[in-house]
């Protein structure tokens, strides 16, 4: 190189794509090449910049970009490397640095050899090597592909992570980084209880923020942290807990056993996405019966609860409605009336009778699963055919659409499964009975039987104008 060595000042840059032993050895080795190669040339290293564990393919590099910026200020007129695909493998990633040689003059040393960017052969080097190392990563990339495939379809983990909830029995060794390993085909008994139970409550209609709640009473997750929605969602959302393995699009048999069952896993997701979509902002656990539940006889918007103000009733509420405002009533004496109405229901032999005639469906998740793998296959196909000149754009969207109707009407029907269990398990209840189950799953069972309608009232003073309210039976 054409630099004097008395004032070339060098920047040097390590990476290591993947850290396998955790103590980062490798950039160590680099650095040890590096700092040689410059001591030969007389250069002075006024910075190491180091990235490890970092891919020069996927992600960001903020160590690169700050060695990038500080080469634009003119800070440096080397940067060095252990190889050029250890500064990129991207040849859009190349075409900027020879741009900044351009502009700054800077010079790319590797402990292989030099780089002149200057020049168009040395960029045409440059061009082949990182060409070469762009197919080196797709080569990695397909090998690890291949990997997985076979590790699914042997029922194998893919990747490691920490330990997954419900899983993981202590195997008495450490890992690369000095923690305790475990064996994650193994249950962790109290652990798959408490799953168990969370997912029986869910599709017996209490509320994911209620499931929450009583999980935090019993158990934290397997990192010791307090339960939240989104850890509960991603934890049922998992194949895993119903011993599978999910792998590019396609479910696959593990080695290890299901917590609860297939379908249990497959209603339970079916049930959470159907109620994000009706309450996509679900808040707090429910306090109060009547909530989203009674309609407003004037402008059909469901009734919300506030206090009822004045001095003499600090701690009384009332439902109502927030969009035209023309109704209002107790909380107290309302949930009486309608709870009163709903136990008439519930012990009544016409009913009784009519539940027991109600055939389960334990299969609706399973051709949920079955049909949204048919629509992603149907979609492939569809979309690898998109250019032949016969095939139009609508067939495509009327396909989809016909999977869509078709897995919307088995949400539906999960719905009512959920309603009618709740039904079923309050059949014949006694009012202490009653007062003992959890208030979700109380307004699911008062939804499912009965549209409970609130008309404004012009009765004045104590009582309760039942005349006022109106509440058609559900069929």
């Amino acid at each position: 190189m054409a630099a004097d060595p008395q004032n070339t000042r060098a920047v040097i840059y390590l990476r290591q794509s993947q850290d396998k032993t955790g103590e980062g050895a490798a950039v160590d080795r680099q650095l040890s090449a590096c700092e040689e190669l410059c001591a030969r040339r007389g250069w002075s290293v006024v910075r190491v910049f180091t990235e490890n564990d970092t891919s020069a393919t996927n992600g960001t590099r903020p160590k690169y970009k700050a060695m990038m910026e500080m080469v634009e200020r003119g800070d440096a007129e080397v940067i060095v490397a252990w190889h050029v695909d250890r500064l990129t493998r991207k040849l859009t990633e190349l075409e900027q640095i020879i741009e900044l040689a351009e502009r700054t003059k800077v010079k790319i040393a590797t402990v292989s050899g030099d780089l002149d960017l200057s020049n168009d052969g040395g960029r045409l080097v440059g061009r082949i090597l990182a060409s070469v190392a762009r197919g080196e990563v797709e080569r990695k990339s397909a090998r690890q592909k291949a990997a997985n495939q076979q590790k699914a379809e042997k029922g194998e983990a893919i990747g490691g992570g920490k330990r997954p909830y419900g899983f993981g029995v202590p195997t008495g060794e450490t890992g690369r980084t000095g923690q305790p390993t475990y064996d994650t085909t193994k249950l962790v008994p109290e652990e798959a209880q408490f799953l168990r139970e969370a997912v029986e409550r869910l599709l017996g209609g209490q509320t994911q923020a209620s499931v929450v709640r009583w999980l935090n009473e019993v158990s934290v997750t397997s990192q010791g942290n307090r339960w939240t929605s989104k850890s509960l969602q991603n934890l049922l959302k998992s194949p895993r807990i119903a011993g599978l393995i999910s792998y590019e699009g396609q479910l696959y048999d593990a080695e290890w056993p299901g917590i609860i069952s297939e379908d249990q896993w497959e209603a339970v997701n079916a049930l959470m996405e159907r109620r994000a979509i009706e309450n996509p902002y679900p808040g707090r656990a429910r306090r109060y019966l009547l909530t989203g539940v009674a309609e407003c006889s004037e402008c059909g918007s469901t009734l919300r609860c506030k206090p009822s103000g004045g001095k003499n009733r600090k701690t009384a509420r009332l439902y109502y409605c927030h969009e035209c405002r023309k109704v209002a009533r107790n909380v107290e004496r309302l949930d009486a009336y309608v709870v009163g109405r709903v136990l008439h229901l519930l012990n009544d032999p016409r009913l009784i009778e009519e539940l027991s005639n109600v055939a389960s469906d334990p299969g609706l998740g399973a051709e949920i699963a079955l049909l949204q793998q048919r629509k992603a296959d149907a979609k492939e196909h569809l979309e690898n055919l998109a250019d032949h000149p016969t095939l139009s754009a609508d067939v495509i969207v009327r396909a989809m659409e016909s999977f869509d109707k078709r897995i919307e009407e088995l949400r539906e029907r999960i719905a009512r499964t959920v309603e009618e269990r709740a039904v079923i398990q309050a059949a014949g209840f006694t009012k202490e009975q009653w007062d003992d189950t959890a208030i979700d799953v109380k307004s699911v069972v008062v939804k499912a039987l009965f549209r409970v309608i609130v008309k404004p009232t012009m009765k004045r003073g104590p009582g309760f104008d039942e005349s006022a309210v109106r509440m058609e039976r559900r069929r």
